[in-house]
């Protein structure tokens, strides 16, 4: 996750990443890794984010989000789910 904060404009992230790297001393190597896996998943691999899901223990559980009797969100299926036309 490092890798991928200092990607882009790395001297702007620099401190997120050195940031993200001290959240071990307080949470753990372990929890840390799982966290960033989780965050990479999610798309939005920001000290925020990290540090928020640590805090709140949620590093273990799914990114993705279960709908009961639904199988793909409306918002991937398009205008017809929300009973609007689709324009051309």
């Amino acid at each position: 996750m490092v890798g991928e904060l200092l990607s882009e404009n790395a001297l702007y992230r620099l401190r997120q990443a050195q940031g993200v790297l001290r959240l071990a001393d307080r949470y753990g190597v372990e929890r840390l890794e799982a966290n960033c896996r989780r965050s990479l998943e999610a798309g939005d691999p920001d000290y925020r984010t990290v540090k928020g899901i640590l805090v709140a223990g949620t590093e273990h559980e799914s990114t993705q989000l279960a709908l009961p009797g639904i199988e793909v969100p409306a918002w991937l299926r398009g205008p017809q789910a929300f009973g609007g036309k689709e324009r051309s």
